[in-house]
């Protein structure tokens, strides 16, 4: 049985709720759509690249970006040097860390130790960064 537009739409809202990333936005652009019409229009309108920083601002806050950042910087196909950095993956760990008993002061160490294996190109046993991997 598989969910509808409005449960997968209900329980995103619930999980950014529940780690604090916020989805009120003024205006949600998808509600200016009536018509096709209107649809093309703001296609056109979209083009434009002021219009397009203006949006995401608008629909980002710092938190918001942060939280994303952090995500990125779990991501294994990440090859940036962000990959693993904990002062960029520590605001998830402040916004979910409580609830997934995440302890920061070990999930440091986690990381950078985590990041010079990988580095290596060896696999990282997870019994052995329970903190990282909670976050992953």
């Amino acid at each position: 049985m598989g969910l509808d537009c409005h449960e997968i739409s209900e329980s995103a809202v619930q999980l950014c709720s529940d780690i604090g990333i916020t989805v009120d936005y003024e205006d949600p652009i998808n509600d200016i759509r009536e018509s096709e019409e209107d649809s093309r229009d703001l296609c056109e309108s979209l083009k434009t690249v002021p219009f397009l920083l203006q949006e995401l601002r608008r629909r980002f806050s710092n938190s918001n970006v942060e939280t994303l950042s952090a995500m990125d910087a779990l991501d294994a196909s990440n090859e940036s040097y962000r990959y693993l950095d904990y002062s960029t993956s520590s605001p998830l760990a402040d916004r979910c860390g409580s609830c997934l008993k995440i302890d920061s002061g070990l999930l440091k160490t986690e990381c950078e130790r985590a990041k010079i294996i990988t580095t290596g190109g060896k696999y990282i046993e997870p019994k052995l960064y329970a903190n990282l991997f909670k976050m992953i």
